[in-house]
């Protein structure tokens, strides 16, 4: 289950990032988060449920649907946004060891 929400926080980052490049201050905005909040370097989310996790995915993924019809820098922007939120929540629950 982890593995599959990084592998899906993966791709969206990836699309993003392509989308964003040719934009240098929402790019730079990008890669600061992204290392703010990298979900591969927390050991504590397998602490975190399984029905957690799940709903986590299934935002994910309804984010990914979302980023096949963005056309401009303010929906990415919006996306991104919304990704580093979910990257927080899963950061706060694996934190709190959460249910």
């Amino acid at each position: 289950m982890i593995q599959t929400i990084n592998e899906t926080i993966d791709r969206l980052e990836d699309g993003l990032k392509t989308f964003t490049e040719s934009q240098q201050e929402t790019s730079a905005l990008f890669d600061s988060e992204k290392r703010f909040y990298d979900v591969r370097s927390w050991k504590a989310l397998e602490r975190v449920s399984e029905k957690t996790l799940e709903t986590e995915l299934e935002h994910l993924k309804k984010m990914e649907q979302a980023f096949s019809v963005i056309q401009t820098e303010a929906e990415a922007v919006l996306l991104m946004r919304l990704l580093h939120g979910s990257k927080a929540r899963l950061m706060q629950l694996a934190v709190q060891g959460g249910n």
